[in-house]
């Protein structure tokens, strides 16, 4: 009775998660149209809003209308081309992280060379023998069916091999190379090909919402806060500026922290789910009292 709990409570486990892979690859579109319709957002909040009230193209002192200064119109200029800059960035990169394959893992010939130098340097080695005239012989480096040598690593839900450091993603229901995670605000996953992407991505968010949220802190601790003698000078505007300031500290935190964790896979050379397979590998070797592995 135990046992047959146990199976009902697995099955039922696996069809929720089954049901909640496909939502999230379904609805892998509609979080792309969010992720942007917020960006874009924030972008017509500064341009709208925050621009113009930091770099006015005239402003009344005294009574008489006053040309902005060269430097004021400088740095104006500069603002501009900065934030055009930062939202190109991020717009290419987070385009680049959708449409860009993470890796698929292909079914090769075991015994075939072909001609790129890749699959002759997986398939065969090439070496002389110095005793005898000189002359080629290939060696297979796929060693599978030879007595002591390690297996090669198989896929059971692709049915096929798996190269090391692939690893199937039950989202997109296929191995992918180098496999680091898959982001519902991306269709594919975050593999090989474009982990890059996804990084540059990460970095440019998330200076653009530091550079938002530095510049509009004033406003909000004006506005809001009701310190010093600020007066807002737009009527309509005040919920879609608040809203997009507190959007934008939120989504910079959460980025910050996202960009940091990424950065140290990156300089250990480690992929999220190589992270947490390595921590239960040294879980494992400490029980074990094997210190040299911890």
């Amino acid at each position: 009775m135990r046992i047959l709990y146990q199976s009902s409570l697995l099955r039922l486990e696996g069809c929720i998660l089954r049901c909640f892979n496909g939502f999230v690859w379904i609805a892998g579109p509609a979080f792309i149209l969010i992720a942007v319709a917020l960006v874009s957002l924030v972008a017509y909040v500064f341009y709208t809003v925050n621009l113009p009230f930091l770099f006015p193209t005239s402003q009344i002192s005294a009574g008489v209308d006053e040309i902005p200064s060269p430097l004021q119109r400088l740095s104006r200029l500069a603002t501009v081309i900065w934030t055009i800059y930062l939202l190109s960035c991020l717009a290419f990169h987070y385009y680049m992280c959708i449409v860009t394959d993470p890796g698929r893992v292909v079914d090769r010939p075991r015994a075939i060379a072909n001609d790129t130098e890749l699959d002759r340097r997986e398939d065969m080695v090439l070496f002389e023998v110095r005793t005898e005239p000189v002359q080629e012989q290939r060696i297979p480096l796929n060693r599978d069916n030879q007595e002591g040598a390690p297996k090669g690593r198989f896929c059971k839900k692709c049915r096929r091999h798996k190269p090391d450091r692939a690893h199937h993603c039950s989202v997109c229901q296929r191995c992918v190379l180098r496999m680091d995670h898959h982001c519902p605000f991306s269709i594919p996953s975050v593999g090989f090909y474009n982990h890059r992407y996804f990084y540059l991505f990460l970095l440019y968010m998330f200076l653009a919402c530091l550079y938002y949220f530095v510049v509009s802190i004033n406003f909000f601790r004006y506005e809001v806060l009701g310190s010093g003698g600020f007066k807002w000078p737009y009527s309509q505007a005040r919920m879609g500026f608040v809203f997009s300031f507190l959007l934008a500290g939120a989504i910079g935190l959460a980025i910050c922290g996202m960009a940091g964790w990424h950065t140290w896979l990156i300089a250990t050379g480690q992929t999220t789910i190589e992270h947490y397979g390595n921590q239960t590998s040294k879980e494992i070797a400490k029980s074990r009292g094997d210190v040299r592995h911890v």
